[in-house]
Protein backbone atom coordinates (compact mmCIF):
# COMPACT_ATOMS: atom_id res chain seq x y z
CA UNK A 1 0.00 0.00 0.00
CA UNK A 2 1.69 3.26 -1.17
CA UNK A 3 2.53 5.41 1.99
CA UNK A 4 0.17 8.02 2.70
CA UNK A 5 2.88 10.28 4.07
CA UNK A 6 4.15 10.92 0.35
CA UNK A 7 0.38 11.57 -1.11
CA UNK A 8 -1.07 15.08 -0.90
CA UNK A 9 -4.21 14.97 1.68
CA UNK A 10 -5.72 18.11 -0.49
CA UNK A 11 -9.48 17.32 -2.37
CA UNK A 12 -8.21 17.64 -6.09
CA UNK A 13 -8.25 14.10 -6.99
CA UNK A 14 -11.54 12.96 -8.31
CA UNK A 15 -12.91 9.14 -8.41
CA UNK A 16 -15.92 7.70 -10.12
CA UNK A 17 -18.18 4.65 -8.84
CA UNK A 18 -21.24 3.12 -10.00
CA UNK A 19 -24.05 3.14 -7.57
CA UNK A 20 -27.61 2.13 -7.93
CA UNK A 21 -30.08 5.13 -8.23
CA UNK A 22 -31.86 3.64 -4.53
CA UNK A 23 -28.51 3.75 -2.65
CA UNK A 24 -27.81 6.78 -4.14
CA UNK A 25 -30.97 8.50 -2.96
CA UNK A 26 -29.98 6.51 0.52
CA UNK A 27 -27.37 8.33 0.97
CA UNK A 28 -28.28 11.93 0.36
CA UNK A 29 -31.01 11.72 2.71
CA UNK A 30 -29.05 10.16 5.13
CA UNK A 31 -26.02 12.84 5.30
CA UNK A 32 -28.78 15.47 5.06
CA UNK A 33 -30.48 14.51 8.13
CA UNK A 34 -26.38 14.02 9.85
CA UNK A 35 -26.49 17.51 8.35
CA UNK A 36 -29.18 18.78 10.45
CA UNK A 37 -28.64 16.74 13.09
CA UNK A 38 -24.51 17.89 13.97
CA UNK A 39 -24.04 21.12 11.45
CA UNK A 40 -20.52 21.38 12.46
CA UNK A 41 -19.53 18.28 11.62
CA UNK A 42 -17.23 18.08 8.58
CA UNK A 43 -17.91 14.70 7.33
CA UNK A 44 -21.62 15.41 6.62
CA UNK A 45 -20.92 18.86 5.07
CA UNK A 46 -21.36 17.33 1.69
CA UNK A 47 -21.85 13.74 -0.16
CA UNK A 48 -18.33 14.06 -1.13
CA UNK A 49 -17.03 14.79 2.54
CA UNK A 50 -19.21 12.05 3.42
CA UNK A 51 -17.45 9.65 1.10
CA UNK A 52 -13.79 10.67 2.17
CA UNK A 53 -14.40 10.33 5.53
CA UNK A 54 -15.83 6.98 4.97
CA UNK A 55 -13.35 5.63 2.46
CA UNK A 56 -10.49 6.80 5.24
CA UNK A 57 -11.64 4.96 7.90
CA UNK A 58 -12.67 1.95 6.61
CA UNK A 59 -9.10 1.44 5.13
CA UNK A 60 -7.56 2.34 8.37
CA UNK A 61 -9.65 -0.42 9.76
CA UNK A 62 -8.46 -2.52 7.33
CA UNK A 63 -4.85 -1.95 7.59
CA UNK A 64 -5.48 -3.17 11.77
CA UNK A 65 -6.60 -6.33 10.35
CA UNK A 66 -10.55 -5.96 10.00
CA UNK A 67 -12.36 -7.36 6.99
CA UNK A 68 -15.47 -6.75 5.54
CA UNK A 69 -17.43 -9.75 7.91
CA UNK A 70 -16.41 -7.25 10.66
CA UNK A 71 -18.66 -4.41 9.82
CA UNK A 72 -22.12 -7.27 10.95
CA UNK A 73 -20.23 -7.56 14.66
CA UNK A 74 -19.77 -3.43 15.60
CA UNK A 75 -22.43 -2.27 17.68
CA UNK A 76 -23.57 0.75 17.36
CA UNK A 77 -22.37 3.57 20.02
CA UNK A 78 -25.82 4.49 21.59
CA UNK A 79 -26.91 1.17 22.14
CA UNK A 80 -23.57 0.32 23.41
CA UNK A 81 -23.39 3.18 25.56
CA UNK A 82 -26.32 2.22 26.96
CA UNK A 83 -25.95 -0.92 27.65
CA UNK A 84 -22.21 -0.47 29.32
CA UNK A 85 -23.35 1.47 31.86
CA UNK A 86 -25.71 -1.26 33.31
CA UNK A 87 -23.09 -3.83 32.57
CA UNK A 88 -19.65 -4.94 33.76
CA UNK A 89 -17.22 -7.32 32.76
CA UNK A 90 -17.17 -10.61 34.31
CA UNK A 91 -15.25 -14.01 33.83
CA UNK A 92 -17.97 -15.94 32.40
CA UNK A 93 -17.58 -19.48 33.97
CA UNK A 94 -17.63 -18.14 37.32
CA UNK A 95 -20.73 -15.78 36.30
CA UNK A 96 -22.75 -19.26 34.89
CA UNK A 97 -22.18 -21.37 38.29
CA UNK A 98 -23.54 -18.17 40.35
CA UNK A 99 -26.64 -17.54 37.95
CA UNK A 100 -28.25 -21.15 38.29
CA UNK A 101 -30.14 -20.21 41.88
CA UNK A 102 -31.66 -17.41 39.32
CA UNK A 103 -32.77 -19.23 36.80
CA UNK A 104 -36.87 -18.66 38.36
CA UNK A 105 -36.37 -15.66 40.36
CA UNK A 106 -38.81 -12.99 38.46
CA UNK A 107 -36.72 -9.20 38.41
CA UNK A 108 -38.71 -6.81 40.12
CA UNK A 109 -39.78 -3.87 37.72
CA UNK A 110 -38.62 -1.23 40.24
CA UNK A 111 -35.35 -2.61 40.76
CA UNK A 112 -34.70 -2.44 37.56
CA UNK A 113 -37.03 0.03 36.21
CA UNK A 114 -33.72 2.11 34.59
CA UNK A 115 -32.75 -0.72 32.45
CA UNK A 116 -36.59 -1.61 30.99
CA UNK A 117 -37.51 2.46 30.71
CA UNK A 118 -33.96 2.39 28.76
CA UNK A 119 -34.80 -0.68 26.63
CA UNK A 120 -38.04 0.70 25.66
CA UNK A 121 -36.44 4.16 25.05
CA UNK A 122 -33.47 2.94 22.38
CA UNK A 123 -36.21 0.69 20.62
CA UNK A 124 -38.92 2.29 19.79
CA UNK A 125 -36.52 5.72 18.66
CA UNK A 126 -35.37 3.59 15.96
CA UNK A 127 -38.55 2.30 14.24
CA UNK A 128 -41.36 3.91 12.31
CA UNK A 129 -44.72 2.80 13.33
CA UNK A 130 -46.17 2.87 9.52
CA UNK A 131 -43.78 0.28 8.75
CA UNK A 132 -42.99 -2.37 10.81
CA UNK A 133 -40.08 -3.79 9.25
CA UNK A 134 -38.01 -1.20 11.16
CA UNK A 135 -38.59 -2.94 13.95
CA UNK A 136 -36.26 -5.90 12.71
CA UNK A 137 -33.72 -3.32 12.28
CA UNK A 138 -33.79 -1.90 16.13
CA UNK A 139 -33.90 -5.45 16.90
CA UNK A 140 -30.83 -5.85 14.80
CA UNK A 141 -28.87 -3.20 17.13
CA UNK A 142 -29.96 -5.15 20.10
CA UNK A 143 -28.67 -8.57 18.78
CA UNK A 144 -25.47 -7.18 17.82
CA UNK A 145 -24.77 -5.92 21.70
CA UNK A 146 -25.99 -9.72 22.71
CA UNK A 147 -23.95 -11.15 20.22
CA UNK A 148 -20.51 -9.19 21.42
CA UNK A 149 -20.77 -10.21 24.96
CA UNK A 150 -20.20 -13.24 23.89
CA UNK A 151 -22.95 -15.79 25.40
CA UNK A 152 -25.17 -16.20 22.68
CA UNK A 153 -24.81 -18.21 19.57
CA UNK A 154 -27.29 -17.10 17.31
CA UNK A 155 -30.85 -14.30 17.31
CA UNK A 156 -33.35 -14.44 15.01
CA UNK A 157 -36.28 -12.23 14.05
CA UNK A 158 -39.37 -12.72 11.14
CA UNK A 159 -42.45 -11.07 11.07
CA UNK A 160 -45.64 -13.00 9.49
CA UNK A 161 -49.12 -11.44 8.39
CA UNK A 162 -52.45 -13.53 7.38
CA UNK A 163 -53.56 -12.77 4.43
CA UNK A 164 -56.10 -9.63 4.71
CA UNK A 165 -54.89 -8.59 8.13
CA UNK A 166 -52.46 -5.72 8.81
CA UNK A 167 -51.98 -7.49 12.14
CA UNK A 168 -48.65 -8.86 12.26
CA UNK A 169 -46.78 -11.19 14.47
CA UNK A 170 -43.02 -12.03 15.28
CA UNK A 171 -40.85 -14.89 15.83
CA UNK A 172 -37.89 -14.27 18.02
CA UNK A 173 -35.63 -17.19 18.44
CA UNK A 174 -32.26 -16.95 20.82
CA UNK A 175 -30.06 -20.02 21.11
CA UNK A 176 -27.39 -19.60 23.46
CA UNK A 177 -23.92 -20.81 24.82
CA UNK A 178 -24.21 -21.11 28.37
CA UNK A 179 -27.17 -22.63 30.24
CA UNK A 180 -28.35 -20.21 33.40
CA UNK A 181 -26.60 -16.79 31.25
CA UNK A 182 -29.12 -17.76 28.14
CA UNK A 183 -31.89 -18.63 30.58
CA UNK A 184 -31.38 -15.33 32.38
CA UNK A 185 -31.23 -13.69 29.02
CA UNK A 186 -34.11 -14.85 27.73
CA UNK A 187 -36.28 -13.88 31.22
CA UNK A 188 -35.25 -10.28 30.37
CA UNK A 189 -35.83 -10.49 26.90
CA UNK A 190 -39.09 -11.58 28.02
CA UNK A 191 -39.52 -8.66 30.71
CA UNK A 192 -38.46 -6.21 28.32
CA UNK A 193 -40.93 -7.51 25.30
CA UNK A 194 -43.28 -6.63 27.87
CA UNK A 195 -42.32 -3.04 28.48
CA UNK A 196 -41.83 -2.41 24.44
CA UNK A 197 -45.05 -3.26 24.26
CA UNK A 198 -45.25 -6.76 22.89
CA UNK A 199 -47.01 -9.94 23.92
CA UNK A 200 -45.88 -13.41 23.98
CA UNK A 201 -48.79 -16.03 22.80
CA UNK A 202 -45.85 -18.69 22.33
CA UNK A 203 -43.25 -20.45 23.37
CA UNK A 204 -41.03 -23.29 23.00
CA UNK A 205 -37.51 -23.99 24.58
CA UNK A 206 -35.58 -26.70 23.87
CA UNK A 207 -33.01 -27.35 27.22
CA UNK A 208 -30.22 -29.97 24.98
CA UNK A 209 -30.22 -27.70 22.45
CA UNK A 210 -30.34 -23.90 24.56
CA UNK A 211 -33.15 -22.81 22.00
CA UNK A 212 -35.74 -20.27 22.99
CA UNK A 213 -38.62 -19.36 20.89
CA UNK A 214 -40.92 -16.87 21.65
CA UNK A 215 -43.64 -15.93 18.82
CA UNK A 216 -45.06 -12.03 19.82
CA UNK A 217 -48.11 -9.62 18.56
CA UNK A 218 -48.05 -5.91 18.94
CA UNK A 219 -50.42 -4.64 21.95
CA UNK A 220 -51.84 -1.18 21.78
CA UNK A 221 -48.68 -0.20 24.52
CA UNK A 222 -46.15 -0.77 21.58
CA UNK A 223 -48.28 2.17 19.64
CA UNK A 224 -48.69 4.15 22.91
CA UNK A 225 -46.58 6.83 23.60
CA UNK A 226 -47.60 6.65 27.12
CA UNK A 227 -45.87 5.39 30.03
CA UNK A 228 -48.96 3.39 31.28
CA UNK A 229 -46.79 1.68 33.84
CA UNK A 230 -49.49 -0.95 35.45
CA UNK A 231 -50.39 -1.96 32.47
CA UNK A 232 -46.94 -2.64 30.72
CA UNK A 233 -45.81 -4.48 34.21
CA UNK A 234 -48.71 -6.57 33.83
CA UNK A 235 -48.07 -7.57 30.64
CA UNK A 236 -44.27 -7.87 31.62
CA UNK A 237 -45.76 -10.48 34.15
CA UNK A 238 -48.03 -12.07 31.35
CA UNK A 239 -44.57 -12.78 29.27
CA UNK A 240 -42.23 -14.15 32.07
CA UNK A 241 -44.49 -16.75 33.06
CA UNK A 242 -43.42 -18.83 30.20
CA UNK A 243 -40.43 -18.67 31.12
CA UNK A 244 -41.06 -19.15 34.77
CA UNK A 245 -43.73 -21.47 35.57
CA UNK A 246 -44.13 -24.32 38.04
CA UNK A 247 -44.36 -26.62 34.72
CA UNK A 248 -41.02 -26.21 34.55
CA UNK A 249 -39.83 -25.58 38.13
CA UNK A 250 -40.88 -29.04 38.81
CA UNK A 251 -38.69 -30.62 35.74
CA UNK A 252 -35.58 -28.45 37.97
CA UNK A 253 -33.77 -29.75 41.46
CA UNK A 254 -35.78 -28.69 44.40
CA UNK A 255 -33.96 -25.72 45.40
CA UNK A 256 -35.74 -23.87 42.50
CA UNK A 257 -38.87 -24.83 44.21
CA UNK A 258 -37.90 -24.18 47.95
CA UNK A 259 -36.65 -20.93 46.75
CA UNK A 260 -40.13 -19.70 45.34
CA UNK A 261 -41.83 -21.37 48.40
CA UNK A 262 -40.06 -19.26 50.77
CA UNK A 263 -41.64 -16.07 49.84
CA UNK A 264 -44.70 -17.95 51.47
CA UNK A 265 -45.36 -17.96 55.33
CA UNK A 266 -47.98 -20.13 55.40
CA UNK A 267 -45.49 -22.86 54.01
CA UNK A 268 -43.46 -23.55 56.59
CA UNK A 269 -39.75 -25.91 56.78
CA UNK A 270 -39.60 -28.84 59.11
CA UNK A 271 -37.36 -31.75 59.73
CA UNK A 272 -37.83 -35.27 59.51
CA UNK A 273 -36.84 -36.25 63.44
CA UNK A 274 -35.01 -34.75 66.03
CA UNK A 275 -31.36 -35.63 64.82
CA UNK A 276 -31.84 -33.58 61.38
CA UNK A 277 -33.43 -30.65 63.48
CA UNK A 278 -30.52 -30.58 66.36
CA UNK A 279 -27.82 -31.19 63.34
CA UNK A 280 -29.25 -27.73 61.69
CA UNK A 281 -29.47 -26.03 64.63
CA UNK A 282 -25.99 -26.70 65.58
CA UNK A 283 -24.41 -25.90 62.69
CA UNK A 284 -26.36 -22.57 63.01
CA UNK A 285 -24.72 -21.72 66.32
CA UNK A 286 -21.31 -22.38 65.52
CA UNK A 287 -20.87 -19.99 62.85
CA UNK A 288 -22.92 -17.40 64.56
CA UNK A 289 -20.13 -18.14 67.55
CA UNK A 290 -17.23 -18.66 64.59
CA UNK A 291 -18.22 -15.51 62.68
CA UNK A 292 -20.53 -13.23 64.87
CA UNK A 293 -20.76 -11.20 68.23
CA UNK A 294 -22.29 -12.61 71.67
CA UNK A 295 -24.37 -9.84 71.43
CA UNK A 296 -26.05 -10.86 67.90
CA UNK A 297 -26.48 -14.62 69.17
CA UNK A 298 -30.37 -14.40 69.89
CA UNK A 299 -31.42 -12.22 67.13
CA UNK A 300 -29.70 -14.34 64.49
CA UNK A 301 -31.20 -17.34 66.44
CA UNK A 302 -34.74 -15.75 65.58
CA UNK A 303 -33.96 -14.91 62.40
CA UNK A 304 -32.96 -18.31 61.83
CA UNK A 305 -36.55 -19.60 63.38
CA UNK A 306 -38.12 -16.84 61.02
CA UNK A 307 -36.27 -18.50 58.17
CA UNK A 308 -37.79 -21.41 58.82
CA UNK A 309 -41.33 -19.92 59.42
CA UNK A 310 -41.26 -20.93 62.15
CA UNK A 311 -42.22 -17.36 63.67
CA UNK A 312 -42.72 -13.68 63.14
CA UNK A 313 -40.59 -11.52 64.79
CA UNK A 314 -41.97 -8.17 65.82
CA UNK A 315 -39.14 -5.86 67.17
CA UNK A 316 -35.37 -6.67 66.17
CA UNK A 317 -34.60 -4.39 69.27
CA UNK A 318 -36.58 -5.90 71.52
CA UNK A 319 -36.24 -9.26 70.40
CA UNK A 320 -39.77 -9.69 70.58
CA UNK A 321 -41.53 -12.22 68.02
CA UNK A 322 -45.20 -14.49 67.50
CA UNK A 323 -44.92 -18.32 66.84
CA UNK A 324 -46.10 -18.55 63.41
CA UNK A 325 -46.86 -22.82 64.15
CA UNK A 326 -50.33 -24.17 65.09
CA UNK A 327 -51.27 -26.09 67.97
CA UNK A 328 -51.31 -28.91 68.51
CA UNK A 329 -49.92 -29.64 65.14
CA UNK A 330 -46.61 -28.18 65.52
CA UNK A 331 -45.93 -28.94 69.39
CA UNK A 332 -42.85 -30.34 69.26
CA UNK A 333 -41.56 -27.30 67.13
CA UNK A 334 -42.98 -24.95 69.47
CA UNK A 335 -41.37 -26.68 72.34
CA UNK A 336 -37.91 -27.12 70.43
CA UNK A 337 -37.91 -23.20 70.04
CA UNK A 338 -38.91 -22.41 73.10
CA UNK A 339 -36.68 -24.53 74.83
CA UNK A 340 -33.32 -24.02 72.58
CA UNK A 341 -34.07 -20.30 73.15
CA UNK A 342 -34.12 -20.29 77.06
CA UNK A 343 -30.58 -21.82 76.97
CA UNK A 344 -29.45 -17.75 76.15
CA UNK A 345 -32.36 -16.07 77.51
CA UNK A 346 -35.25 -15.62 80.10
CA UNK A 347 -38.20 -15.79 78.07
CA UNK A 348 -41.30 -13.71 78.50
CA UNK A 349 -44.79 -13.75 76.91
CA UNK A 350 -47.39 -11.18 77.08
CA UNK A 351 -50.83 -11.73 75.29
CA UNK A 352 -49.33 -13.85 72.42
CA UNK A 353 -45.85 -12.30 71.96
CA UNK A 354 -42.48 -13.54 73.36
CA UNK A 355 -39.67 -11.36 74.86
CA UNK A 356 -36.05 -12.18 75.02
CA UNK A 357 -33.79 -10.86 78.00
CA UNK A 358 -30.03 -10.55 78.25
CA UNK A 359 -27.93 -13.11 76.30
CA UNK A 360 -26.85 -15.53 79.13
CA UNK A 361 -23.73 -17.06 78.03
Amino acid sequence: MTNKRYLSNKKTSQQTISISPSLKDWIKRYVSVKNKEFPDDERYKSISSFYCSIMENILKMFEEGKTLDDFDRLVDKKMDNFFSQLSAEFLIPMVESELRMHRYLITGFEENARFFLGARKNFVRFIDFDDYSTIKTAFNRIKKRFMAAKVTKSMNLDFFTEKGNKQFRGVIEHIGLYKNCHHVNCKMLAEALGIIGFKIIDFLYSEEELYYRFEVVPTDLFFSQKLEKKKRIDLLKHNVEYVINYNRILDDTADHLWVKMAGDSNAIVNFKNDEAREKWIETIENDLRKFGTKEEILLKLLKYFEHLHWIRIENEEELSFRINLLKPKNEMEIEFILEHLSKYSKISEKKDVYYLGKVDL
